[in-house]
């Protein structure tokens, strides 16, 4: 076999790794199964639609309302927003009464709001788009509470529409289980407040850890999932339009209909496509987040190193290529960047605090494995959060150099798009 070089992902473009032929034949590439792109993503989104899961069409139910809140993913999301939402939008008026009203809204989540360029570019439309604040009380409103004590606090927008159009993509998600679905309404509209108490579900306080239920690619049983969920009947009727890409860029599936049914089918064909075996549990991963936006954060980019932790084996070494031009991407990280795992623990013991979640997965995964980062970020913070700094120029060398001394090699371009599965 001769020697390969394989384009990892990184940033909007790509970084070579030139692996000769002597080490070539040992690599297992974890990949999707193969999926079609859609010839006209816009049309088939409408014939979805048309003829939707556990719902009237979306043209009935446009035609009695008068109030539409059309909710829409930010920037750091894989969505293929200017394929298909300028036709939804057009379809969308063209279907309301006269006088009714249409209200684009982001779901920016606790996520800083985008730019209004940066906006432009993500959903291909020049329409006016209301930014999600998560800190701003009067734009919020408290509409129940769940059994598990999350107040459901969202945007107001929203619970004065008689129908939610619910947009995004669906993909895995390392504690909600997928992504997409209700997601979008909340934490997507949520006050911040009451998104960090649902996101403290996902750990165990008295082990320290993600709780029994939370992984990728599981919803049933899910503590977090679960009180997502449960905002569903306090809030205005829902129809959900969801899409499946391919490689983070083009549709190859819509979802369209009930929030949870229609989700539900959507995530079944994620995890039929995207979850990838490899032959036995790696001692070396080769590991691109996938490129933009999935990169443009340690805190976005983290997900595909929780996607292939439980392929691999104790002390296995990671090469992760992210690229994070926004740093670690949440404030709330300094708080945590100078405390190890024990003192992580110590914190966490005495009340959960925005960002814990993702301060322990890191700390966690420093214990488990040898992590090696190709990113932007400077080294003295990479490495204060259990990173090795690897520059750019040398990740083909450290590829190679990793790869001589690996026995279960595994490459994966796409990690927050693919879930591994490791036999023993």
């Amino acid at each position: 076999m001769p020697g390969i070089t394989i384009e990892m992902p990184y940033g909007r473009g790509t970084i070579p790794l030139d692996i000769p032929a002597s080490l070539a034949d040992r690599l297992h590439f974890a990949r999707p199964q193969p999926l079609e792109v859609l010839a006209d993503p816009a049309e088939e989104m409408l014939k979805v639609a048309d003829s939707p899961v556990g719902s009237a069409p979306l043209s009935e139910r446009l035609r009695s309302a008068h109030n539409v809140a059309v909710i829409v993913s930010d920037c750091t999301r894989s969505t293929a927003y200017p394929q298909w939402l300028p036709r939804l939008l057009e379809f969308v008026r063209s279907h309301l009464a006269a006088g009714a009203r249409l209200t684009l809204i982001m779901a920016c989540g606790t996520h800083a709001a985008p730019s209004e360029g940066e906006a432009r570019q993500s959903l291909g439309v020049d329409d006016e788009v209301v930014m999600h604040d998560s800190h701003d009380d009067d734009s919020l409103i408290e509409v129940g509470a769940s059994p598990r004590g999350t107040a459901y606090t969202v945007n107001r927008l929203i619970t004065e529409a008689d129908l939610i159009v619910a947009t995004g993509a669906v993909g895995y998600h390392y504690f909600a289980g997928f992504t997409g679905g209700v997601k979008a309404v909340f934490p997507g509209l949520g006050g911040f407040d009451a998104v960090v108490h649902n996101h403290g579900l996902c750990l165990d306080l008295k082990e320290h850890y993600f709780a029994e239920g939370v992984a990728p690619g599981n919803l049933d049983g899910n503590p977090v999932h679960e009180d997502l969920r449960g905002i569903i009947p306090h809030l205005p009727p829902i129809f959900l339009i969801n899409v499946v890409l391919v490689d983070d860029k083009v549709p190859a599936r819509f979802f369209a209909g009930d929030i949870v049914t229609a989700h539900r089918a959507a995530c079944e064909f994620v995890d039929a496509h995207f979850r990838s075996g490899v032959p036995r549990k790696a001692d070396l991963v080769l590991l691109s987040a996938g490129g933009h936006p999935r990169d443009i954060s340690l805190y976005q980019a983290h997900k595909a190193l929780k996607h292939a932790e439980a392929a691999l084996s104790r002390r296995a070494r990671i090469l992760f290529l992210a690229r994070c031009p926004d740093g670690m991407g949440h404030p709330h990280f300094e708080q945590w960047r100078k405390l190890d795992f024990a003192a992580t623990v110590s914190v966490l013991r005495q009340r959960y605090l925005p960002i814990g979640h993702i301060a322990l997965s890191l700390r966690t995964l420093y214990k488990r494995f040898d992590l090696n980062l190709v990113s932007e970020l400077d080294a003295a913070t990479a490495e204060e959060w259990g990173f090795t700094p690897v520059q750019p120029e040398n990740a083909s060398l450290k590829a190679v150099w990793m790869l001589a001394r690996a026995n279960s090699p595994v490459v994966v371009t796409h990690g927050s798009s693919v879930l591994l599965s490791a036999g023993q």
